[in-house]
């Protein structure tokens, strides 16, 4: 029996590409990095918001009226046109990831059986290549407002601003200006003054300082609408809180329960070896410790999400969109087949999530 055909082996990646084939396996030693969340726990088809348009806006509605008056018998109508509504803005950023085999490898695998675990194992790496490149971005910010290649990751929306011990002070990034074009200030009755999320300075991971202060923002950000039922940007009501720092400071705070825990009070606790704040389980991201350009490496962060209001968007048609399995237009030998997303990461209330760091 001959070797497949060029034909035959582009008919064999195209029926493999919608099945997952598992033949065989493989010991995966691909990563640095212990636990991804950006792609295995955000980015997915279930969890992303569809939207079309030539950038990502999203509206906020930061005041209300000045309508609300106490009256008297035969009061005068009084009537109070008030703009509440603002705009935030971001691009559109793509991402590719890719696979290829030249059909020579074929020949020297042999075997239908042989070129689909060939094809497999392509496509699981150009996958991880993927996860790793967006995990990275997740955590960081784009480097400034000309920077149109990284999307608007944690720390381009939730930002640790001077030494305060607790305050909604966090404004914009290095490099920029506004967040999603919007200024954030102090002027009263403005978007700007609600654009701004909870920020603190934290010295070590005790309970009068880390966790108190940790405890004081989750009060801080639980904003509830002052009207049951109003639409909303967010994905529900409410908050659901995620906390995220250092390998170094997951274990400070569980050796502290360990260590005290007859005298927490109710802060803080642990569960199946993992601490917990007011019952929200602390989460250890490899890649704050591992990210030396991270605004805040070295400065054991801690940042409080709600992924109520923090969110991927996708656009319409353009989730890991393939092109292929199809010939190389440059290499007439080589099969090759693209993976293409147009995204972008939203936090639509600033106000609802929180940073601290160390000095």
């Amino acid at each position: 029996m001959g070797s497949p055909s060029f034909e035959d082996i582009v008919d064999i990646a195209q029926a493999t590409e919608s099945a997952y084939y598992k033949r065989g396996g493989v010991t995966d030693l691909t990563s640095d990095i212990q636990e991804y969340y950006a792609l295995p726990k955000l980015l997915t088809e279930e969890k992303v918001t569809i939207q079309d348009g030539k950038d990502v806006r999203f509206k906020l509605m930061f005041d209300d009226n000045g309508a609300g008056r106490w009256t008297q018998l035969y009061d005068v109508d009084q009537y109070n046109r008030k703009n509440v509504l603002a705009e935030g803005v971001a691009t559109w950023t793509h991402f590719n990831t890719s696979w290829s085999i030249d059909t020579q490898e074929v020949d020297l695998q042999g075997g239908e059986t042989k070129i689909v675990d060939l094809m497999k194992t392509q496509r699981d790496g150009a996958r991880i290549s993927e996860v790793k490149m967006v995990e990275r971005a997740f955590w960081a910010a784009p480097t400034s407002s000309a920077d149109l290649d990284h999307p608007c990751g944690v720390a381009y929306s939730i930002v640790k601003t001077g030494s305060g011990t607790g305050s909604f002070a966090g404004t914009v990034p290095s490099g920029w200006t506004t967040v999603y074009g919007i200024t954030p200030n102090t002027a009263a009755g403005t978007v700007g003054a609600r654009w701004m999320n909870w920020c603190f300075e934290y010295g070590t991971a005790v309970i009068d300082d880390e966790v108190d202060k940790v405890a004081v923002a989750m009060k801080k950000c639980g904003f509830r609408p002052p009207v049951s039922g109003m639409a909303t940007t967010a994905r529900a009501a409410g908050q659901r809180f995620g906390l995220y720092t250092t390998f170094d400071n997951c274990r400070s705070l569980e050796k502290l329960v360990k260590d005290q825990n007859d005298n927490l009070g109710n802060e803080l606790d642990i569960v199946d070896g993992t601490a917990r704040i007011r019952k929200a389980t602390l989460n250890w991201v490899p890649e704050l410790d591992d990210n030396t350009s991270h605004p805040l490496y070295g400065k054991a962060p801690i940042y409080g999400i709600d992924w109520n209001s923090f969110f991927a968007v996708v656009k319409s048609g353009w989730w890991r969109k393939p092109t292929g399995p199809r010939q190389s237009t440059q290499q007439r030998l080589v099969i090759v087949c693209d993976y293409d997303t147009t995204m972008q990461f939203l936090n639509v209330n600033r106000r609802a999530s929180f940073v601290g760091a160390t000095a």
